[in-house]
């Protein structure tokens, strides 16, 4: 603060440049600077010496590793319930907010969080969830405009496809889809809130029974297990080395689809299967698609490369019908101008 590099960084904002940072390089970036002491201990939230940020982004707190380190709740605790005058933004690993003016936008392998928005909160939590491709307006505190807008995957579309799922008997269900790095649906059925308000959609972990020959496919000598888990930052998958087999969630599935098997806007995606896939054809488009156990039951990770777009759903349910709930998904999905 007040050094010649600070003043640097703001003569490149004056010029239509940008500014940016990662993990404590965020948080300085708003007005109040939490998790600021000077120590190795990032508990303290608010350490009375070192409050004050850069404030590129006025009247803003903003937190980060926040689903990877469980912090979720801390923003809440400690700062945003008493102080209605400060937004909060946090983001976890491999996520960003892009700000232009007062409108952000989210990108990235994860999900963002907003603290003292107008919107209603996520139901039973301190805060709004949002996702890759979602808008908002940091100066108004709503929400501009979803990803899944305009596309058929309405919440209450996704919602009464997996109503069967919400009966925990049935084990639970966990679903994803995406679009060119845009995230349209992410949800989870009949599972209980999580510790600290980790997101059902990445824990608990599913046995993902066949769909693991696309992580396996990944193992190298060198880097072996290991290499996989760190592919796209998967935070919570996790190998038995006695059974081989593989459990996940469809929030880490998505990391890994990102990193290994598809590539940078604007690129063709791959137009043989990666290994791990079987070759598909589905709706009439090509697809690589792997399922969870025989006749395409109980899980699905269904990609369509021309379209750039991929569905991810995982049950606990043996009987559930996995490639029909995927090609349920994928008809609202393309049916969309």
């Amino acid at each position: 603060m007040g050094t010649r590099s600070q003043r640097a960084f703001e003569a490149v904002l004056a010029r239509g440049g940008v500014v940016g940072g990662s993990s404590a390089g965020a948080t300085i970036l708003g007005s109040y600077l939490v998790r600021g002491a000077p120590s190795n201990d990032n508990r303290v939230m608010n350490h009375p010496r070192y409050l004050a940020g850069f404030g590129y982004l006025r009247s803003t707190a903003i937190d980060q590793h926040v689903v990877a380190r469980e912090r979720l709740p801390d923003l809440h605790d400690s700062l945003t319930a008493r102080r209605p005058d400060l937004l909060g933004l946090s983001e976890d690993e491999g996520t960003a907010w892009v700000v232009r003016g007062d409108t952000g936008e989210v990108i990235g392998r994860n999900k963002a969080f907003v603290y003292n928005g107008r919107d209603p909160n996520d139901p039973g939590r301190p805060f709004l969830t949002l996702r890759p491709g979602d808008r908002y307006d940091l100066a108004a505190r709503r929400v501009i405009a979803r990803a899944a807008d305009g596309t058929g995957l309405s919440p209450r579309f996704v919602d009464s496809l997996f109503a069967p799922w919400r009966d925990p008997a049935r084990g639970g269900a966990a679903v994803l889809v995406a679009r060119d790095g845009k995230v349209l649906a992410n949800a989870a059925y009949g599972i209980p809130v999580q510790r600290r308000f980790t997101p059902e959609t990445g824990a608990p972990l599913f046995a993902l029974g066949g769909l693991g020959a696309a992580l396996d496919a990944a193992v190298t000598p060198e880097g072996g297990v290991r290499r996989v888990l760190a592919t796209g930052g998967m935070q919570r998958a996790a190998f038995d080395s006695a059974s081989r087999a593989w459990r996940g969630s469809v929030d880490d599935l998505y990391r890994f689809e990102l990193a290994r098997t598809n590539l940078r806007p604007g690129v063709p995606d791959t137009a043989a299967a990666p290994r791990g896939f079987a070759a598909d054809s589905a709706l009439g488009m090509r697809a690589h698609a792997g399922y969870g156990a025989a006749d395409a039951l109980r899980a699905a990770w269904v990609r369509w490369p021309d379209r750039r777009a991929v569905v991810l759903v995982l049950t606990n349910d043996d009987a559930a019908d996995a490639r029909a709930l995927a090609r349920r998904l994928a008809e609202r999905l393309f049916a969309a101008p």
